[in-house]
């Protein structure tokens, strides 16, 4: 939705602004300040010189400029919106979900976040592009209404099938196009790879097996969660399965006639189906979107992370004993006093052990 680029169009201004609203360290701000104060740009050629100012755009290939537009970007996110939206943002590209009791009451929606965005974008010098930003009316109903919506007093075109952060999705939701074109992809790659690396006899069982996993799983359960209700539709379970059924019949290298379900249970490898089922729940799972029996490792947020300094009890696995930091620097003192009058170490040496159970808490904590 945002023009000029995702880098290049954060207003310094407008970001010093918002690090003093966040209460940022004292350093943190002054180094900011002094890398967005007198940058410079400088145009020669062979008979002029031009230079201008640079008021925007964060740091290329560096930590901070990705964190320096998370900090501006998250503005519109945190605006005034009523109950009836949602606001998504990933990079420069801002997605709102309206819902309503008729397609015009969804529009007066839409259309009230966009001026509040638009009013931001105004006033953060960024500019809004409606020429590629698009609407899509979600309905159940075949005979859709058409809905106005406008951006920059212009009126956004409405389509039926819209592609955000590599899916496509339709106005009914079927995620029918988006199987399609997995499905293409995945066959032009698995023949691109028999084309150039001979993959009929060159490789073998594990490395095509290798590649499959590495490769095509991603490949085809990409974003799992969101469209997993589609494969209950035979029509589209099928596509899924001519892809797998290719690549199986490489890593077995037997004939083409062969079933998909021979092929599967030859290869070793689980159904698509069932991969698909397994990436769509366990990435409920991780989310507490749905409850299970089973556990799984959940990544912690960053706020949350232990400080390395921080006293650590470290237990070995071996006989279920418990060491402290003080425990451990004692044994390493006995060990030092051992070596010094006897010239060699006394006792099982479980360093290493202690320090490699010690790694495992920490990252469990």
């Amino acid at each position: 939705m945002l023009g000029g680029g995702a880098f290049n169009a954060a207003w310094w201004p407008s970001l010093l602004k918002k690090l003093r609203n966040l209460r940022v360290a004292k350093t943190l701000y002054v180094l900011s300040l002094n890398y967005f104060s007198d940058m410079v740009t400088t145009l020669h050629t062979n008979i002029h010189t031009v230079k201008s100012t640079v008021m925007k755009g964060c740091p290329y290939s560096s930590c901070c400029g990705p964190g320096f537009w998370n900090i501006m970007y998250n503005a519109p996110l945190d605006l005034d919106f009523s109950s009836h939206m949602k606001v998504i943002a990933f990079a420069d590209d801002q997605t709102i979900m309206t819902n309503g009791n008729t397609p015009p009451e969804a529009g007066v929606f839409a259309n009230s976040g966009l001026a509040k965005i638009e009013k931001w974008a105004k006033e953060n010098k960024m500019q809004s592009i409606e020429i590629k930003s698009k609407a899509m009316l979600i309905t159940i109903k075949r005979n859709n209404e058409n809905i106005n919506i406008y951006l920059n007093n212009r009126r956004l075109e409405v389509v039926k099938e819209m592609k955000y952060s590599g899916i496509y999705f339709d106005s009914q939701l079927t995620f029918d196009n988006h199987i399609k074109y997995t499905a293409e992809n995945s066959t032009k790659l698995i023949y691109m790879l028999a084309k150039s690396a001979k993959l009929q006899w060159d490789l073998g069982h594990k490395s095509l097996k290798t590649i499959y996993e590495g490769a095509m799983i991603p490949l085809l359960t990409y974003e799992a969660s969101v469209w997993e209700e589609a494969v209950l539709n035979k029509r589209n379970l099928c596509k899924l399965q001519r892809v797998q059924r290719l690549i199986n019949i490489k890593i077995v290298k037997v004939y083409r006639t062969i079933s998909f379900e021979a092929s599967c249970m030859m290869s070793g490898i689980p159904p698509i189906g069932i991969e698909t089922e397994e990436k769509a729940r366990l990435y409920k799972i991780k989310h507490n979107v749905e409850r299970s029996e089973y556990e799984c490792d959940i990544a912690l947020p960053v706020k949350e992370w232990p400080h390395p300094a921080r006293c650590l009890n470290i237990m070995e696995i071996r006989d279920s004993t418990l060491y402290s930091n003080r425990d451990l620097h004692r044994w390493k003192q006995n060990q030092r006093q051992s070596r010094s009058r006897s010239g060699h170490i006394c006792g099982p040496s479980i360093e290493k052990a202690v320090q490699i159970q010690a790694t495992k808490l920490l990252f469990k904590q």
